[in-house]
């Protein structure tokens, strides 16, 4: 439950009064609170059972066209005094930037249906934990005969309310909860043994599917055993939606205006050229109901909306928060982002994914004739944001006239990012959400595999 003692209006007041005699031209307060509860089981048995709760305050002021920042995890008046003290000391030691500024309120924040369980506060442990058994047991009842131990199976979820005031007449809050469930299972055929693993949210505990990531985490371990390695050559592909999501990860960072001024982003060639295939279009959209950070607005009060970035493979539109619209006299996207209240706010995504198309998975692979699936990649960090470039460790299935024919392993998959999404071809219904990354399944025409 929410600490009583944590009144988001009260402490914003007692704040303002605080910053108010120290005479700054701005400020903006932050105050949100979090309880989680994590459980994971194994062998049919619990392992752990973990709670958590945090709050905090963090602050940013505006004096003599300078930006400082501060925050605080207790809210006696010693605490909040040092907090202010601190943020316009910090503004004091960095440059004046005549841009730095907080938005004006909206005409009004649309709340969002869905996004908060309110059962989340009367889900008792005992359903808590029958909850992460679940996911145990459906992936072992997937198949019994190959699937006979589960790695790990965890069960999350998280309530958090977010309060924002500042000095334009800011003063907005919202409540969300997220539900999560993940499991690694294991598949044993002989003396060979793999991993499959599987993830999954909602914003509601029933949403929850456990019987779903539990069938997933199983097929992905059984589909790997008999694996072969194939010969280094250029195959059309077909990428698994998950794996889609982790290929637009790469992406992600170029549709920032700030990256796009700064020359880091894949699209300096600005907005309107064609960067992908033309059945693409890309949207980045804070008020998506499936969407993982869904809220009416962003980290410094800018309602959330839905941009498209990508249409029918061209870039349509960059994503700026309230500094960088400011500096290139546009309209901020809603896209300044928390990571919580002990770092400053930022320019980032929202739920940012690929449109669905019309095609099911089944048909997708129907149309491979001499083609690989892509499962799993590994070391997706490793690739370059700046040039697109990758190279991947990989794991999938061999296909012939759109039949599975054994497991794929030992490969690797390389080239650029944006090679990749021109060279599309088809766009799967198969929708689906990794985090703030969403994507349907896509098949390339080829992407190049390095075997024996």
């Amino acid at each position: 439950m929410f600490d009583d003692r944590f009144n988001p209006r009260e402490i914003a007041a007692e704040c303002v009064q605080g910053i108010k005699k120290r005479r700054v031209d701005g400020y903006e307060i932050y105050l949100s609170q979090s309880v989680s509860t994590s459980i994971e089981v194994r062998d049919g048995e619990l392992e752990s059972f973990k709670k958590a709760q945090s709050m905090g305050l963090g602050l940013r002021i505006i004096k003599g066209q300078r930006l400082g920042f501060s925050y605080c995890t207790s809210f006696d008046a010693v605490e909040i005094a040092r907090m202010i003290e601190a943020a316009i000391d910090g503004a004091a030691n960095l440059s004046a930037d005549p841009f730095y500024g907080f938005p004006a309120p909206p005409r009004d924040f649309n709340p969002i249906p869905g996004i908060y369980d309110g059962r989340i506060r009367r889900i008792s442990a005992q359903e808590r934990i029958e909850k992460a058994m679940a996911l145990e047991a459906m992936a072992l009842a997937s198949d019994p005969k190959r699937v006979k131990r589960v790695g790990k199976a965890i069960y999350e979820d998280a309530e958090r309310m977010v309060f924002l005031v500042n000095s334009e007449g800011v003063e907005e809050g919202f409540t969300s909860s997220i539900f999560m469930g993940s499991v690694m299972a294991v598949a044993e055929e002989g003396s060979e043994s793999e991993m499959g693993w599987d993830f999954d949210f909602h914003h509601s505990f029933e949403g929850l599917d456990v019987a779903r990531i539990g069938r997933e985490a199983a097929r992905k371990a059984r589909e790997k055993l008999g694996a072969r390695p194939l010969k280094t050559a250029f195959y059309p592909t077909l990428i698994r939606n998950q794996i889609a999501c982790e290929f637009l990860s790469i992406l992600a960072p170029s549709f920032a205006v700030e990256n796009v001024r700064k020359g880091k982003s894949l699209f300096s060639d600005g907005l309107g050229s064609r960067a992908f295939s033309s059945k693409l279009n890309i949207y980045d959209d804070g008020l998506h109901p499936q969407g993982m950070v869904t809220s009416p607005f962003d980290g410094e009060g800018v309602e959330s909306q839905r941009t498209p970035v990508v249409i029918s493979g061209r870039i349509t539109g960059f994503l700026f928060d309230f500094y960088w619209a400011s500096r290139e006299e546009g309209r901020s996207t809603g896209n300044c982002i928390r990571e919580g209240i002990k770092v400053p706010p930022s320019l980032g995504i929202s739920n940012l994914y690929i449109e669905r198309g019309d095609r099911s998975f089944s048909d997708l692979l129907g149309g491979l004739q001499n083609g690989i699936v892509i499962e799993e990649v590994m070391g997706i960090h490793t690739a370059n944001p700046i040039s697109g470039d990758f190279s991947l460790g990989a794991a999938g299935s061999w296909i012939e006239s759109g039949r599975p024919i054994h497991p794929v392993k030992g490969i690797a998959i390389s080239g650029n990012v944006l090679d990749l999404f021109k060279n599309i071809e088809e766009v799967g219904s198969d929708f689906r959400f990794t985090g703030k990354l969403g994507s349907p399944s896509l098949r390339t025409s080829k992407l190049a595999i390095s075997g024996r």
